[in-house]
């Protein structure tokens, strides 16, 4: 008797199925193999990875930690009303603006208290530090916070780099060897890829990033320097304007306005920035267009103009002059000053500085004045508009 319809089926079906089983066993088996052999491969990279991994976490643990009690200890969290975790992201904001090295913040501030010193302030203090080293309202804002082992976890991670054993190359081998096509007991490889990581001991990946703070730019003291020289005022034009400004024993708000248009002069032509002079109803002024270069250079010549005008003033004996005195506030209500800890304990004559919500012109004129140590305090004039801001 032949066999049924449904029989020849069924045995058709259990043949293909031996067949596909067998193929299926093929391909797993050499899938299993490459497998092992990455994971065979990356044992000793994975042991490397995970020992540079530990003490790169634990070396940022330790100096993450240094900074938090010194710099922004509980005391500081309290009147700041920081919680723990935030006081872990401004730790980090200043610790990577000193480039990652707790003995520049060190060598920072200690510039920053001898430079307040020496100008005759007892004021300044931690959190007078903390203020010069982060953007405006930064300390008064809503800062979101980290644990510090989440910090340390992803600084290890982006210092160490990428672990050799990862979901991706797992599933880099299974496609190269067609897994999807084995539908009896499939390899997973996102699961595989754990279970090595797990067997291996390696720290999992953190798909997170610290959170960013404003910080305040930083200038470079050597560069500040060289500013200096490529800015300063020709002496000899210098000389002709304090001839001209002393010979009847006065000096007028003109002769001011010609030392400033001389300074401004000096300092524009030294830099790169590209300049528009505009007829406004008669009177020549200068116009500087926009863009981020000239916004940089914009700021130093400000300064540098500035500095020129008061050595001007220093020069010809007039710092008590009013209309002296007087322009110094209206030029200077349009400069920024560099923050007293770039001064690095050597401030510039002429050069406007802020310590703290202060900004001032440092004259390098002993005062006569002397502190507790003996030591000299210096002339300043403090600029009474508030620290000008650029978009």
């Amino acid at each position: 008797m032949g066999l049924s319809v449904f029989q020849s089926l069924a045995i058709a079906g259990g043949k293909a199925a031996e067949t596909i089983s067998a193929v299926e066993k093929e391909r797993k088996s050499t899938l299993l193999a490459s497998l092992s052999k990455s994971i065979d491969d990356a044992k000793v990279p994975a042991g490397a990875y995970r020992q540079k991994h530990m003490l790169i976490k634990s070396q940022a643990k330790d100096q993450l930690n240094r900074v938090i009690d010194t710099y922004v200890p509980s005391e500081i969290a309290n009147e700041l009303n920081l919680s723990r975790p935030q006081q872990v992201v401004l730790a980090n904001a200043l610790w990577k603006k000193h480039d990652y090295k707790y003995e520049n913040i060190n060598k920072n501030y200690q510039s920053s208290l001898t430079m307040s010193k020496t100008l005759g302030s007892d004021k300044f203090n931690l959190k007078a530090y903390l203020k010069s080293q982060f953007g405006k309202d930064v300390l008064n804002s809503d800062i979101k916070g980290m644990t510090l082992d989440s910090a340390v976890n992803i600084i290890a991670q982006e210092k160490a780099g990428p672990s050799p054993l990862t979901t991706e190359s797992f599933a880099a081998t299974s496609d190269a060897y067609d897994s999807s096509s084995i539908f009896t007991n499939p390899i997973d490889p996102k699961d595989l890829a754990l279970k090595a990581k797990q067997a291996f001991n390696l720290p999992d990946t953190v798909n997170d990033s610290i959170p960013t703070v404003e910080v305040a730019p930083t200038v470079d003291a050597f560069k500040i320097a060289q500013d200096v020289q490529k800015y300063a005022m020709n002496e000899g034009q210098m000389a002709k304007w304090k001839n001209d400004a002393l010979k009847d024993g006065e000096t007028s708000m003109a002769d001011w306005q010609k030392l400033h248009k001389l300074a401004a002069n000096n300092a524009i032509s030294a830099s790169k920035l590209k300049i528009k002079i505009v007829d406004e109803g008669g009177v020549l002024s200068y116009k500087m267009p926009g863009g981020e270069d000239q916004t940089a250079i914009k700021r130093i010549v400000e300064r540098e103009i500035l500095r020129n005008f008061v050595l001007g003033g220093m020069g010809s004996d007039r710092l008590t002059d009013k209309n002296f005195l007087s322009y110094v506030q209206n030029v200077g209500a349009n400069v920024q000053g560099i923050t007293i800890a770039d001064a690095n304990g050597k401030a510039i004559p002429g050069m406007t500085y802020t310590d703290g919500s202060k900004r001032f012109i440092y004259t390098g004129i002993d005062t006569g004045n002397k502190k507790a140590n003996g030591a000299p305090i210096y002339y300043t004039i403090p600029l009474l508009s508030a620290q000008p801001e650029y978009k």
